[in-house]
């Protein structure tokens, strides 16, 4: 019975950032109102169906339509109507709706197989594939095709399936990732900050004595969230003279937090980071592009740009953060090469 309800559970997953489905429900609507229209017209033509076209064409289109909302549910009925759309052409005499391959159906069973695949893990996509197989091999050897077509006509439907699950599980893997890397993004900035609240408490704490990250670091955290899904270019100088430890901490802590923004609330969005020589000192920008997903912000709290403007200011620089002329977001630094204080909390 868990098993069950999980699997009743799974739903299409939002999108980072943004609380919105990946998958767009007016596609699917769109999707299963083209299938409903092209099946009914071509079967109430045929000389088999009749009046059962309409019927036929449901049972094609609604699987794709309640995919969106139940992606098990979906797959559950598409399976179902390749049974009984079967039964009824053997019962019709028509060898026309028992055959998975033909592009009627394939397009139907595409586009529920690439929901089942972006929603569920892979051992659940995996059983969902297999079943999907048996169920419609075995109507269509009950139809009597002969050895040959059959053996065409599976294999090119079952590559076909296959694509959509790659599709599919592809995109899912890509957004765990995103999800991965902003959390544990979000998790060292919670840590940092809980940090210098507690020297700023006086709470006598022995202080941290692992190394600060800096300037050196930036490439394996552009690396990182590369791996998220967004696409990062860099223009990464190096400073002369080279900036003070705490200011290099600071441009590090900068980038790391503005990147942490483009993942969670643009993600996909490409991002370019550019650290070098500037009029006043160290100059540290960070600008994405508009995101793939509209309705998005840059940093949806104002809590990061809170902490990023603080930063700046306890060294004496100047900040600047908000949209482009272009629809995107970008937060720009200027740092003096000495730190003129400590930032709160001795982070250094």
């Amino acid at each position: 019975m868990g098993v069950l309800g999980r699997l009743r559970g799974i739903r299409v997953p939002d999108s980072p950032g943004t609380g919105r489905p990946v998958a767009r429900r007016g596609t699917f609507v769109a999707a299963a109102g083209a299938v409903l229209v092209v099946d009914a017209l071509m079967l109430v033509t045929g000389p088999d169906f009749g009046a059962l076209a309409v019927v036929a064409a449901v049972l094609l289109a609604g699987p794709v339509l309640l995919a969106w909302y139940r992606p098990m549910a979906g797959w559950a009925a598409m399976v179902v109507a390749q049974v009984l759309l079967g039964v009824m052409g053997i019962v019709l005499g028509s060898p026309l709706m028992v055959q998975p391959w033909l592009i009627h159906q394939l397009l139907a069973q595409f586009a529920v197989m690439y929901v089942v695949a972006l929603s569920s893990p892979l051992w659940v996509t995996a059983g969902a594939f297999a079943v999907t197989m048996a169920a419609a091999g075995a109507v269509a050897a009950l139809l009597g095709v002969d050895g040959q077509r059959l053996a065409m006509g599976m294999l090119s439907w079952v590559l076909a399936l296959l694509v959509a699950v790659v599709l599919g599980h592809a995109r899912r893997a890509r957004r765990l990732s995103t999800l991965r890397v902003a959390e544990e993004l979000g998790r060292r900035l919670l840590e940092e900050r809980s940090r210098i609240a507690s020297a700023l408490r006086g709470s006598g704490e022995a202080a941290c004595t692992e190394p600060q990250p800096s300037l050196a670091d930036l490439g394996r955290l552009v690396e990182s969230v590369r791996r998220a899904g967004v696409p990062v270019e860099t223009a990464i100088g190096d400073p002369v003279p080279s900036p003070s430890p705490v200011v290099s901490l600071t441009a590090y802590r900068i980038v790391q937090e503005a990147l942490s923004n483009v993942v969670r609330h643009a993600p996909g969005a490409r991002t370019t980071v550019t650290v070098g020589d500037g009029t006043g000192g160290l100059t540290v920008i960070v600008e994405n592009e508009p995101p793939a997903q509209p309705g998005t912000a840059a940093d949806g709290s104002g809590l990061g740009l809170i902490g990023m403007r603080e930063r700046v200011a306890a060294l004496g620089g100047g900040f600047a953060a908000g949209a482009t002329e272009g629809g995107g977001f970008a937060v720009r630094a200027e740092l003096p090469r000495e730190s003129v204080a400590a930032p709160p909390g001795g982070d250094a």
